[in-house]
């Protein structure tokens, strides 16, 4: 299904960007499906095999113009705090877990505010610190007592930049 600029395939969200991977900035780049996280349920392994599974064929079957280009669509990138394996490694087994790591992971900086934001649903600005707001969060799932024990733990959480093969 299409919505805006994104394509709902299955439990991932996939759009259309050009991408170096985090390269040297030669060439043109590379047409890559930059994948998003949608707030919509489990990220059980066979889900998010099933989006992954379907995210190529899609894109080269309803964008063949631009699947000319060599290369198009073979992989996908995702920027997420969910790709911290730091942190989702401290839940070995979980779902998280398992997503984070299907991704090579190029780029990785502190950003305790996506924790926040994301995984509480909580507005953070800038000034905050975790710690002045730590004991407002709800320690109530197995995700959010990982996030308050990393950051109680002296952690943090980490936005990652990571890439996937859609082929092969």
């Amino acid at each position: 299904m299409w919505r805006g600029g994104f394509a709902q395939g299955g439990r991932l969200q996939f759009e259309i960007i050009c991408s170096y991977l985090g390269g040297g900035g030669e060439g043109a780049g590379s047409l890559v499906l930059s994948t998003h996280i949608a707030p919509i349920g489990s990220l059980s392994p066979d889900a998010v095999a099933a989006s992954l599974g379907r995210a190529h064929g899609f894109f080269v079957e309803h964008f063949a113009e631009l699947a000319a280009e060599p290369g198009a669509f073979e992989v996908a990138v995702c920027s997420s705090w969910l790709l911290d394996t730091e942190l989702m490694g401290r839940m070995p087994g979980s779902n998280v877990d398992s997503f984070a790591r299907l991704w090579t992971v190029w780029d990785r900086k502190i950003s305790d505010g996506s924790g926040v934001f994301f995984g509480f649903d909580r507005p953070y600005s800038d000034g905050e610190r975790v710690a002045e707001i730590i004991d407002e969060l709800p320690y109530d799932t197995r995700l959010h007592r990982t996030m308050i024990d990393q950051w109680r733990a002296g952690g943090h959480v980490h936005n990652c930049w990571g890439w996937l093969s859609l082929v092969g």
